[in-house]
């Protein structure tokens, strides 16, 4: 992926960090960018993005170190490679998830 310019860094890192103070319970805020891959296909990762972690955080922080692992597509024809993320990116809908 594509490192962002320091002042997009800079600002999405203040925004998840404003998030995620407002949460009461333990939170994981992450994103997912676009990458274009060379055969022209494009997948989401989160590798080197800001994220934020509030509360207590084991699980979570073991699960953002899992999940920079992967990259979802993008293509609503191979529904079973898309995830989450995929799903959120193509139907331009946020997803929000509640465990407490």
């Amino acid at each position: 992926m594509e490192e962002l310019p320091p002042i997009t860094q800079e600002r999405l890192t203040k925004a998840l960090l404003d998030f995620s103070t407002s949460i009461r319970c333990g939170a994981l805020v992450q994103m997912w960018m676009p990458a274009q891959l060379s055969d022209g296909s494009t997948v989401l990762g989160a590798q080197g993005l800001p994220f934020a972690l509030s509360g207590v955080g084991d699980l979570l922080a073991l699960f953002r170190c899992v999940s920079v692992r992967y990259r979802f597509a993008t293509d609503v024809n191979k529904p079973a490679l898309m995830g989450a993320p995929g799903r959120v990116f193509t139907s331009l809908e946020v997803s929000r998830q509640h465990n407490c």
